[in-house]
């Protein structure tokens, strides 16, 4: 049951946020549209919702997230309580790794071990991978520092956005 009200209150967050976005276009409609910046500062409080429209939907879009989670049928395991034990004794094995396969849903345990080596061989091959001889993180954040000081100077984005 605690994933149908994890699932609830994600639909909830959403819906949410729709609200907040068609009553932002309510009461953008009739304003100067060049007027609005790209980047604003969100209010912090909610708005009223003064469109009838608008309230009976967000209403009825509720109402329809309650019944479903009400009415769903109860989550059942596929796994006996045996197995379910036995895969969580696999996964604190620190001898083993478990993965899932690119594709397909497969699922492969392999000893931690021979792991490894196939991760070493595959950096190994020069086709696909290099060494890189410096670490290149502090010319990425040079590089993002400069483009967020042009946005502050063309007023693209404010002073918290840059933060």
């Amino acid at each position: 049951m605690w994933h149908l009200i994890i699932q609830r209150d994600i639909a909830y967050i959403e819906l949410y946020k729709l609200q907040r976005t068609l009553i932002s276009h309510e009461i953008r409609k009739d304003s100067d549209l060049s007027s609005i910046t790209p980047f604003f500062s969100k209010q912090k409080t909610d708005i009223n919702i003064t469109n009838p429209a608008i309230k009976t939907f967000i209403q009825a879009i509720k109402g329809d997230i309650t019944n479903i989670v009400q009415h769903s049928p109860q989550h059942r395991h596929n796994l006996t309580k045996s197995e379910r034990t036995a895969l969580k004794d696999l996964q604190k094995d620190s001898q083993i790794v478990i993965r899932p396969v690119d594709k397909g849903g497969v699922v492969v345990i392999q000893m931690y071990q021979n792991y490894k080596h196939e991760i070493l061989k595959q950096l190994e091959d020069r086709n696909t991978y290099r060494r890189l001889t410096y670490d290149p993180v502090s010319q990425f954040q040079k590089r993002i520092d400069e483009h967020i000081q042009m946005g502050l100077q063309l007023g693209v984005i404010d002073f918290k956005t840059a933060k």
